[in-house]
């Protein structure tokens, strides 16, 4: 990987507050006993703060339970979800995905997977870690499968595109998927073998009901929950399924940021396989994480890339040995 231009170490952790289980249970004991902390409050000049573990809240010098209660609901409900998806809030309206001509925002992966997330669920409560495949090219469908399933609580098993049929085989009988999803361009690559073993499939429909999902109906997820499975390339035997919680995904995310010294307002070019760590975790995630752009390709060409980067498009570019090869012979 390479920084295109070097700058001050993006300070995140200032805005980002860091909970840990200690949090959880002096919050819980706070929130049951915010009567009496409002009095406490309430009836002393020198005691303007709440403190929850070592996340402390100000308060003023006069207040009541509502402004406890309300304050106390924001921390809550920052614990209730995936900290990725927490984020995507604050990040909003902001470009989040540019395929093409195409532009997507944060507030719109929000509101379409958890359109998803509740077509998944089907009226249950969680799918309580159920493997799901999908098939998707970068892009705006790929993240919303993504995080549609982990909204859900199910466990992502992204496939190859370029896989033939007996590697799809493997790996969907390996993992033990339960449903396949596909884009409506792909799904004919994967029916076929979805029929004969016996597996559901769902096509990601083009337009979303974006308000037909309500966040409160989604189920709430311990970051100790298995999040993903991916598949070793099998070199010298069988591909070998690697499984991912929750915080091994956020523990790698904010160690990349933090390296890479991303910012908000970094653009950077996705053209590399959705089925492997590197383009999965440290070019998408840590990009949507932080707030910044990808700009994603099906495919990768070097003299259209070259020319955005000549152009200055891109502030931050992530590639293998491979690419950089195919870039200096262009």
């Amino acid at each position: 990987s390479a920084r295109m231009t070097p700058r001050q170490l993006d300070r995140y952790s200032n805005t980002t507050k860091k909970i840990n289980c200690y949090d959880v249970i002096l919050g819980c004991y706070m929130f049951f006993s915010v009567t009496h902390a409002a009095f406490l409050v309430g009836h002393s000049k020198s005691q303007n703060f709440l403190t929850i573990g070592s996340s402390c809240l100000r308060l003023p010098a006069r207040t009541d339970c509502d402004i406890i209660v309300t304050r106390l609901t924001v921390l809550f409900n920052s614990m209730a979800e995936l900290l990725l998806i927490n984020r995507a809030r604050a990040h909003g309206n902001r470009l989040a995905i540019r395929a093409g001509s195409d532009e997507f925002s944060y507030t719109q992966l929000l509101q379409v997977s958890a359109d998803l997330a509740s077509r998944l669920l089907n009226k249950t409560d969680d799918l309580n870690e159920a493997r799901i495949a999908f098939l998707a090219p970068a892009g705006f469908e790929y993240t919303v499968m993504q995080w549609g399933i982990w909204r859900a609580g199910g466990v992502i098993v992204p496939l190859c595109l370029s896989a033939a049929d007996p590697e799809l085989d493997y790996t969907l009988t390996n993992s033990e998927s339960s449903l396949v999803i596909s884009t409506k361009n792909l799904s004919s690559k994967v029916e076929g073998l979805c029929q004969r073993l016996n597996i559901p499939i769902m096509v990601l429909e083009e337009e979303a009901d974006e308000s037909a999902a309500s966040d409160s109906s989604l189920p709430t997820l311990d970051p100790t929950r298995r999040a993903m499975i991916l598949y070793t390339s099998g070199t010298t035997s069988k591909p070998k399924g690697v499984v991912l919680t929750h915080a091994n995904i956020q523990a790698q995310i904010e160690s990349l940021v933090e390296a890479w010294e991303w910012q908000s307002d970094d653009r950077i070019p996705l053209f590399l396989p959705l089925h492997h760590i590197h383009g999965i975790i440290n070019v998408f995630c840590c990009a949507l994480w932080i707030g910044a752009t990808v700009d994603a390709s099906s495919s990768f060409d070097s003299a259209a890339i070259l020319k955005r980067v000549d152009e200055g498009t891109y502030t931050v570019f992530m590639a293998v040995p491979t690419i950089y090869v195919k870039l200096i012979n262009a």
